[in-house]
């Protein structure tokens, strides 16, 4: 971390997408988004482009006004590989309650009723559920594994 010679790291999630722009090309690949970011923050913030990791690796930069629509595209492998305590952004030595604030805030952040809210459509309904699941999932296990109360 710091101090260390290895330069300092914000983790990055990928959802995979299909983009479509507007002159009706599809571009498939990854977005990376920090764990508390959203897409439709990272589409809607004040950088002009957005890079994109296509299935073939290469990289891409595209410019947010040409895009027409962004659809998920995978579900439900978005945390494979990482333990619950990475799912809700902690390390395994945080205590009791910074658990349950860290689960709570990503339950108010990416819970399905602020995305349907948003008018995201379907598709991101759907991922937005995959999401609380995993969280859910990785919480329930972190509690089952420490015996705390989850209230």
């Amino acid at each position: 971390m710091y101090g260390s010679d290895e330069p300092y790291r914000i983790q990055k999630e990928r959802a995979q997408v299909a983009i479509k722009l507007t002159d009706g090309t599809v571009v498939s690949g990854f977005l990376f988004l920090s764990r508390r970011e959203r897409l439709v923050d990272m589409l809607n913030d004040q950088r002009r482009f957005v890079p994109v990791q296509r299935e073939d690796g290469s990289l891409v930069m595209l410019n947010k006004l040409s895009i027409q629509r962004v659809e998920p595209t995978e579900h439900g492998s978005q945390f494979e590989g990482q333990s619950p305590y990475e799912v809700l952004g902690l390390e395994p030595t945080a205590d009791d309650a910074s658990v349950k604030a860290a689960y709570r805030a990503l339950v108010r952040e990416f819970h399905p009723d602020r995305v349907t809210a948003a008018g995201l459509g379907e598709a991101f309904v759907r991922l937005a559920k995959d999401r609380i699941q995993r969280i859910n999932a990785a919480y329930d296990q972190i509690v089952r594994e420490r015996g705390f109360d989850a209230q």
